[in-house]
């Protein structure tokens, strides 16, 4: 019996010292992504149209200040962040390359001791979406509900080029009261709805929700994203920090700091250059 318990107790005492050093590999972060290369080109600019609800209408004049909207075609925005697996906080990097309203592609890596082990795939262009995983976790997910989940993910990264929410003829704003505002973007033939509610004390956007789908799961579930700090970074004013959340969850799933974007590079800019793609292991 005395053999047994201090075999038992040395089972345990290994299993902690694994799961310690499992928590310290998590707590270090891999280095970002590399801003992208390239000259940008001078912003096309327009007039803030009219018809806007309040709460959108001064966010805009807030973001893009009193004169004209400018007119992104192209961005590049990266950053780093800490994905929740299970109870578990991993960091993570990512940088991702949009064509706002219509398309992005975005690499995320998950790191342990700095190094990525797990490198995600997310694309969404012409209707269509995927998720590639590869290294310690290899999955792919096509469909349907891939499709919609990804198109919702489009509309909320165009926050980094927000005058496109004013600017394409295809969207519809709705006010809803003082401090939100109902956003429709145009899917499958109908369409999707985003709610769009707004700081009433400074006007700033402070959370977009939406009917999302989650998995394989059948039905829709609440989505948000809680945008914590705006700041000037090249010029424009941007959400610095999102949270992002499933409402029937206590706990968010990926807290998001952006560190950089650019706008309307001359070049293109590969996704991944060829010494971050040496990182991934």
């Amino acid at each position: 019996m005395e053999l047994l318990t201090a075999l038992i107790l040395g089972l345990v005492a290994l299993g902690m010292v694994g799961v310690g050093i499992a928590w310290i590999g998590f707590q270090t972060l891999a280095p970002p992504f590399k801003p992208p290369a390239g000259t940008p080109r001078e912003l096309e600019r327009r007039p803030l149209p009219e018809g806007l609800p309040a709460p959108v209408e001064r966010w805009l004049r807030q973001v893009c200040g009193d004169g004209d909207l400018p007119v992104v075609h192209t961005a590049v925005g990266w950053g780093r962040g800490r994905l929740r697996l299970g109870v578990v906080w991993a960091p993570t990097r990512f940088r991702t390359h949009q064509r706002p309203g219509e398309r992005f592609e975005r690499t995320l890596d998950v790191s342990w001791f700095g190094r990525p082990i797990v490198r995600t795939h997310e694309r969404y262009a012409a209707g269509r979406g995927s998720v590639d995983a590869h290294g310690r976790i290899e999955r792919q997910r096509r469909g349907p509900r891939v499709d919609r989940a990804q198109h919702l993910a489009l509309w909320a990264e165009t926050l980094w080029a927000p005058a496109t929410l004013a600017l394409d003829p295809r969207l519809s704003w709705r006010a809803v009261d003082e401090r939100s505002a109902e956003l429709d973007v145009p899917w499958d033939g109908g369409t999707e709805t985003l709610v769009f509610t707004f700081d009433p004390r400074n006007g700033w956007l402070r959370r977009i929700e939406a009917s999302r789908p989650r998995g394989d799961d059948a039905d829709l579930h609440r989505w948000r994203v809680d945008l914590r700090s705006w700041q000037e970074l090249d010029g424009h004013q941007v959400p610095t920090v999102a949270v992002v959340r499933w409402l029937d969850q206590l706990a968010p799933y990926a807290i998001l700091h952006l560190h950089g974007v650019a706008y309307d590079l001359e070049e293109p800019v590969a996704e991944v250059d060829d010494e971050e793609e040496d990182d991934f292991d």
